[in-house]
């Protein structure tokens, strides 16, 4: 996994893209939520998340405006 990666969280099932990895190299900062301004994720605040409940790819797509697909 990497910045801009599509993901989502396993326990919920949410949608993220990958902002930033953390330095112990087991997490990552991931905007969940960003106004649906998906090209723009990195200007968001994103969640410390931890790689165990990551999944890649989205599980729907997110808003209709978004220009992604999910996997």
């Amino acid at each position: 996994m990497k910045p801009g990666d599509r993901v989502h969280y396993k326990p919920r099932m949410e949608n993220g893209i990958i902002k930033e990895i953390h330095p112990d190299g087991d997490k990552a900062w991931v905007v969940y939520h960003c106004a649906g301004e998906w090209d723009h994720y990195y200007k968001y605040t994103g969640v410390l998340t931890g790689f165990k409940d990551l999944r890649m790819g989205w599980v729907s797509p997110i808003e209709p405006e978004t220009k992604f697909s999910y996997n």
